[in-house]
Formats: structure tokens, sequence, C-alpha cells
């Protein structure tokens, strides 16, 4: 039942860079050319306009989404890692676009730069990387045109399998990284958390460790609290209990139980019985709430 609910969840993202430096995952909050208008005519209708199905690593269903009034401004709103460190991100971005510049301006020759980065490396913290491609028609001189992409990139700190406790404020626990929903995890074997939030204040990679979920399992205490996700996203998530029956982000949600505005964006979560993304099973007789949820992980059952 509950795995049918989740599929249903599921809707198409747009597709992004990700990438991973040291232990760290990336997001792109945002794309944008040297310029503040759109691009013109260039010579012999040369094109810098990557266009909104422009891609940086072909993963999942994520798109560029282009800005209408100009053709080199981009948002993104989702994250997935690509590789280890900031040489991986800049090689991602050389080829994606090289390749779409190509694409676009066949019989043309389309070179770009080795991308450059400004700022320090930290959490959360905007990186920008700057991108120059030069696309040259024939061999006239006047038939050669730069254009140079800037990239702010924001990485994100991948979970590390450990757990950090967390204290309670007016009611509610705040969720900034995996160690402290790890925490919330481990404390659901002997806390309902009936009537307290747990509401997550960052986008959350769990690097695909193992993760035990919150109250899964048969003989368990259900969750009862509210699971507010604040528009925010899981990603990695690995819960594998083959055998175990109420297996999901949280395995058995109970009376006033409630999860909203959070998004699975990967993973994988694997149990015996009554298994769902973000719910196993419900306590029988229990009202709950679950809004505004999206599904990317694979659910499997056996």
């Amino acid at each position: 039942m509950m795995q049918a609910f989740s599929n249903q969840f599921s809707v198409q993202l747009k597709k992004v860079l990700l990438g991973s430096v040291l232990m760290l995952s990336v997001l792109i909050i945002g794309a944008c050319s040297d310029d503040s208008k759109s691009v013109e005519a260039t010579p012999n209708n040369l094109s810098f306009d990557l266009g909104e199905d422009f891609t940086i690593a072909t993963l999942n269903n994520d798109v560029f989404k282009q800005d209408e009034t100009n053709p080199l401004n981009y948002s993104f709103d989702n994250l997935y890692f690509i590789g280890t460190d900031d040489t991986d991100i800049k090689a991602e971005l050389k080829a994606s676009i090289e390749a779409k510049l190509t694409e676009i301006n066949q019989g043309s020759s389309v070179t770009v730069d080795e991308p450059t980065s400004t700022g320090i490396i930290d959490s959360y913290t905007p990186v920008d990387f700057s991108v120059k491609a030069t696309i040259q028609q024939d061999n006239l001189a006047s038939n050669k045109v730069d254009k140079t992409y800037g990239f702010k990139i924001v990485f994100i700190p991948k979970w590390k399998g450990k757990e950090t406790a967390i204290t309670e404020t007016d009611g509610v626990y705040e969720i900034y990284d995996g160690s402290e929903l790890a925490w919330i995890a481990k404390e659901s074997e002997s806390n309902n958390f009936a009537t307290k939030t747990i509401k997550f204040m960052k986008h959350i990679d769990m690097d695909s460790k193992p993760f035990n979920g919150i109250a899964i399992g048969i003989h368990v205490r259900s969750f009862e609290g509210k699971l507010d996700g604040n528009g925010m996203k899981i990603y990695g998530l690995k819960i594998d209990k083959q055998s175990t029956t109420n297996v999901g982000l949280i395995g058995i949600l109970g009376v006033g139980g409630s999860i909203d505005n959070l998004t699975i964006a990967s993973g994988h979560i694997k149990g015996k019985d009554w298994v769902g993304a973000f719910v196993g099973d419900v306590t029988t007789g229990a009202t709950v709430t679950i809004t505004n949820v999206i599904n990317h992980a694979t659910v499997e059952g056996t």
C-alpha cells in the first residue's frame, strides 16, 4: 500500500551539475554569462545560446531551465555528486559546454578553456567558477568569437556515518546534517517525538552509507511527531533492511504524525513487507498527514 503511495509522488526534476570535493557534494545555485543582455547575432550566426536543454553531467532527469529574457541565465534546484574534487567539477563544466556549443554550431571549431574558480571551498559557501568558450568558423579572424560563462557552486557536507546529539528548542529539533538525522533515528528507538517537530534546515547528503531509518521494525515505537522538510532534499539515502517489516524513512507513522515538504532526491530503500520511501506503515486507526513529498529513490520489497 505505502510502496504504491510513495511511487505516485515521483516527478521530473531539473538537470543539474553535481560534484563532490574531498568529502563534500555540490549544489549549483545559479549560472550566468558576463553579459546582462541576451546574446545578439554573431558573425555567420555563431551561437553561444546553450538552450534550456543544456546539461552538466547526464544524471537522472534533471534539466537546466533557461531564463526566457536572457539565454545565458540558468536556475537550478537540485544536486547530486559526480566526482571527488573540484577537478571533476571543472572537467564536467568544460566537456558539457564544449559538447553543447559544438552541437549548435555544426561545422565550426569549438574550444573551451579550463574553468577557473575563486573563493574558498567550504560548507554552504558559494564558490565562483568561470568558463571561457571560443567558436571559430572557417579561418577568418572576424569569424572567431569568445564568451565567458559564470557559475556559483555551493558545497554541502557528506554524512560521515556518525551521530551527533541535538537539543530541542521550543519543541523543535533542527537538522543541519546527516549526523543529526542519524541521531534522530537512534533516539526514535525509545522516543516517539509526540508533539515535537523535526525540522530540516539544510539539504543533506547521506552519501549512500547504511542508515537505520526512523521508527523501523515491528516491535518499535511509532513516530508521532512532525517531520518538516522545510523544502529541503535528502541525497544518497540508503536503508537496507531486507529481513525487516515496516521500512522507510519513517518505518511506522503513528497518531498525529506528519511529513511535509520534503524530497528524497536519490537513494535505495530495501525491506521485507510494508516498504515505502517516506513511510512503511501507519498505525491502525491513526490519523496522519503526508503532504508535498517527492521521491526519486528506488524502493524494493521482498
